[in-house]
């Protein structure tokens, strides 16, 4: 089963990912910006 996939929007690259309440998106800029560097 698929928990997340990347899709390309409007030039960004968004993350969505399942979760219990449904799909959710967000940026995969800020999602790469929470990583330690």
């Amino acid at each position: 089963e698929v928990r997340f996939h990347y899709v390309f929007i409007d030039g960004y690259w968004k993350v969505m990912y399942r979760t219990p309440e449904g799909w959710k998106m967000k940026s995969l800029a800020l999602a790469l910006r929470r990583c330690p560097k």
